[in-house]
């Protein structure tokens, strides 16, 4: 089943880079937009890699240079993730609260 509009993860940073959504068998997923809260005490560097589908070269998006102490910075635009691929987020810690959504397209 399709759905236009899909949260396709929320959540914190954790203490190590992990893997915060897998597009199912059968599926294509688009991430559509990522929201980020930087409620840490400190400026970040956030980015999203997508990951581990054969024949699929890792990449980074949704970069932003700096987000300051406290502020929210928002992402908008269209990533394919393949079927078996994965969203990584590297570690930013607790205090960075991240919403991405986007749709799934069935085969």
């Amino acid at each position: 089943m399709s759905t236009y509009s899909k949260l396709l993860w929320q959540g914190t940073g954790g203490g190590v880079q992990e893997t915060v959504y897998t597009t199912p068998a059968l599926n294509t997923a688009v991430v559509r937009d990522v929201e980020v809260l930087n409620g840490t005490s400190s400026s970040l560097s956030f980015h999203l890699v997508v990951h581990g589908a054969p024949g699929f070269v890792d990449s980074t998006f949704a970069l932003n240079s700096t987000i300051a102490a406290g502020a929210g910075w928002q992402w908008q635009g269209r990533v394919v993730v393949p079927a078996g691929a994965s969203i990584q987020m590297p570690a930013f810690g607790s205090s960075v609260f991240v919403h991405i959504s986007g749709y799934e397209l069935g085969a």
